[in-house]
């Protein structure tokens, strides 16, 4: 991740001033989303728990992509049985 963030600067050319300014509008982002949802903070804190724990930013993005694999499996249940309810209340009619 490290190279590739370098080689994207290059490429495009972004100053550390440019880079630092990214990294706090994502921070202030993350904020205001947290604040707006407060029932993401566990998850939240479980994901800093992880990548806190990752080591490497390879090993980091690995992480992130496990993490992500598993919420889309929930959101893949969770659709199942929505899918589910919805052709039974079709049924029921």
């Amino acid at each position: 991740m490290a190279d590739h963030v370098e080689r994207s600067r290059a490429a495009r050319q972004i100053s550390d001033v440019e880079l630092v300014e990214m990294g706090r509008r994502a921070q202030t982002e993350k904020e205001r989303l947290l604040a707006r949802y407060p029932h993401l903070q566990p998850f939240q804190q479980e994901i800093d728990r992880r990548l806190a724990a990752a080591g490497t930013t390879q090993n980091r993005l690995a992480v992130l992509g496990f993490m992500i694999e598993a919420k889309l499996g929930e959101l893949r249940e969770q659709m199942d049985a929505l899918q589910d309810l919805t052709r039974e209340l079709a049924q029921s009619r």
